[in-house]
């Protein structure tokens, strides 16, 4: 391999782990950021996410430029976190978190976790970390130890009726 080949490929893999450890914040209110930003940052969270933005997401609106952007962001490998601006998170979609390639932070900073099985056992749960929250379905069964763990790492758990949200 040539020096300039070599020189080359240090340059690229100086940028790549640049961009893994950058992470760009916007918020939803203000202008959709451009697609060059993709290539600068790794790590992507948008601020005060609104449930008129979850239901086009789910509905994949790409009249929306901020679901284009999100569908883009994805095709680059992004890791997008989506900070929620309302309280209640039995209002995000279920597929959104348990299909969906994203991180989801309550408005009280917890990370959403979803266990996506009928029965919650506590080597599900006992690597959770207390800036975690669980949203889990009425449906699904805790067992006892899994409780036992989850209350005493302090992680709050939110429990939905069904996999359906209102206004879906």
């Amino acid at each position: 391999m040539t020096q300039q080949a070599e020189s080359l490929i240090q340059k690229v893999n100086q940028i790549l782990i640049q961009r893994k450890n950058r992470e760009y914040v916007c918020h939803l209110e203000d202008e959709c950021p451009e697609e060059s930003i993709f290539i600068s940052y790794q790590k992507i969270t948008i601020e005060n996410i609104n449930l008129v933005f979850l239901k086009k997401l789910v509905m994949l609106d790409t009249e929306n430029e901020w679901i284009r952007w999100l569908q883009q962001g994805l095709n680059y490998g992004i890791d997008f976190t989506l900070r929620l601006g309302f309280e209640d998170v039995t209002l995000v979609p279920w597929q959104l978190l348990t299909k969906w390639p994203l991180h989801i932070i309550s408005k009280n900073d917890k990370q959403l976790f979803v266990i996506n099985k009928q029965h919650i056992t506590y080597t599900d749960v006992m690597l959770i970390k207390s800036e975690y929250q669980l949203v889990k379905l009425k449906t699904q069964k805790l067992t006892d130890l899994a409780l036992e763990s989850l209350q005493k790492n302090n992680i709050s758990i939110s429990e939905r009726i069904d996999s359906k949200c209102i206004w879906e």
